[in-house]
């Protein structure tokens, strides 16, 4: 992420900072519920809010 390079802060804070403020919740899957083959619904869903939010290219 961008913003968390420029403020010199890790991905995992940054994703922190941004939930604890309405943003996007980190969520944690357990590894035997995860193919690893298909994303699941929710990253389905996150990858759409991203891009539209213009954080991902289509």
């Amino acid at each position: 992420m961008e913003a968390c390079r420029r403020l010199g802060i890790s991905r995992t804070t940054g994703y922190y900072w941004r939930s604890q403020r309405g943003g996007l919740a980190r969520t944690a899957l357990p590894e035997d519920s995860r193919s690893g083959r298909y994303l699941s619904l929710l990253e389905r869903e996150r990858i759409a809010v991203l891009r539209g939010q213009g954080v991902l290219d289509a």
